[in-house]
């Protein structure tokens, strides 16, 4: 979570804790982490990559839900750096829509 994140209280009360090492300020849990799980807006990423790519440990993963960073890395010329892994789980449809076709007993 960003510092200072209203989201920061709801963690908490959700059984979140820094005490727990499950609650942190999001650059500071990304430098200790083995693996980050990339959960953020298309715009954020965007944004923020720079930042993020530095802050991750030497061979931590970097784990994605979709492939934007991919194609904007690529789109600039540029590409993840090779001191992390990184994984994809990339879902094949858009959560309602799957949701209707699970529901509806069909396959997307």
């Amino acid at each position: 979570l960003w510092k200072g994140s209203s989201s920061f209280n709801e963690a908490r009360e959700a059984g979140f804790s820094e005490e727990k090492g499950t609650l942190g300020d999001i650059w500071e849990t990304i430098s200790g982490s083995d693996l980050v799980l990339l959960l953020i807006s298309d715009s954020a990423q965007a944004d923020n990559y720079e930042k993020i790519f530095s802050h991750l440990k030497p061979n931590s993963i970097l784990g994605l839900s979709h492939g934007f960073l991919l194609g904007h890395l690529q789109s600039i010329g540029l590409d993840f750096p090779k001191n992390f892994s990184v994984i994809a789980v990339c879902p094949k449809g858009m959560g309602p829509s799957v949701r209707r076709l699970y529901v509806q007993g069909k396959e997307i």
